[in-house]
């Protein structure tokens, strides 16, 4: 009966590692297959443009990119912040704080795992109420366009055409430029 037991917690521990990579391997596999949606839950907000999520298929927190846009960085090794750094950050905070989101793959980055080269997800955000996070932060005036990374071509073009709305009503980081 003892040897029975004693080999009943090494059989967990191995079924639990088992189980973990499995959950893992999952969501890559959804990814290979075309399944370019993941279910996530924001935990914290980094600044405008990223934030930490739970990932559903295998509950690990990930750093999440938004693709397509650059808001203005924050104070970092003695510089200060851009103009309106604290303005994307707070509004990102209130679009995706607590908040259940669609992070949607872009396949441009398939070779790449979808990540970029600080290890972070790169994806596309959809909010609960179906808007695109991104197309949000551009029209607001809190974000650009990202133009020198490839991702959808027909996505990037109308993140353009809503920048240039932007831009002709100067607001946000559009303010008092004269392009």
């Amino acid at each position: 009966m003892r040897k029975q037991i004693r080999w009943i917690l090494p059989l967990l521990i191995i079924a639990a590692v088992l189980v973990s990579v499995g959950l893992h391997r999952a969501a890559q596999d959804n990814a290979a297959a075309g399944k370019n949606e993941l279910s996530a839950k924001v935990v914290t907000v980094i600044d405008g443009d990223t934030f930490n999520a739970r990932i559903d298929e295998h509950g690990r927190i990930e750093r999440v990119r938004v693709i397509g846009i650059d808001t203005p960085e924050l104070a970092r090794a003695g510089s200060p912040d851009q103009p309106y750094a604290q303005k994307a950050k707070q509004q990102a905070r209130t679009l995706l704080s607590s908040r259940r989101v669609l992070l949607r793959l872009d396949r441009a980055n398939e070779q790449r795992s979808h990540r970029d080269k600080y290890g972070r997800l790169l994806a596309h955000v959809e909010l609960p109420d179906g808007s695109d996070f991104s197309e949000l932060m551009i029209e607001q005036g809190l974000a650009e366009v990202i133009r020198h990374f490839d991702y959808d071509q027909q996505l990037k073009q109308h993140y353009l055409e809503v920048e240039q709305q932007a831009r002709d009503r100067e607001i946000g980081i559009w303010a008092n430029q004269h392009h």
